[in-house]
């Protein structure tokens, strides 16, 4: 792996795990908010064996469905933050492993 290989590694590590964190502080402590508002613009009701989604409908009706959909994707940005993050770690360290060499490598084997 060449020089530029290494330094791209641990900048796009270094990148997706700053995003993660950040979009995990930021938004973590609203966390549960932002469920619950996913939850009601899915909303679901079972009547007579027939399954009604009042969600949409209401969307529709209020004319939310951008809002909606802006709740949507902070549920998703809460529930995989720590994938960026984990990726960010793993890529970050391949960089470094691989621009120890040999010798640093044997050093950290031992």
């Amino acid at each position: 792996m060449n020089k530029h290989q290494r330094i791209m590694f641990r900048a796009t590590g270094f990148i997706l795990f700053m995003l993660g964190i950040s979009f995990s502080i930021i938004i973590m402590p609203n966390a549960q908010d932002i469920r619950m508002a996913d939850n009601i613009c899915n909303a679901k009701i079972e009547v007579m064996g027939h399954t009604l989604e009042i969600g949409s409908v209401a969307q529709i009706a209020f004319n939310s469905q951008e809002k909606c959909a802006q709740i949507h994707f902070l549920r998703l940005g809460v529930d995989y933050a720590w994938i960026a993050m984990s990726i960010g770690t793993i890529l970050f360290f391949i960089g470094v492993w691989a621009g120890l060499g040999a010798k640093g490598k044997k050093e950290i084997l031992g």
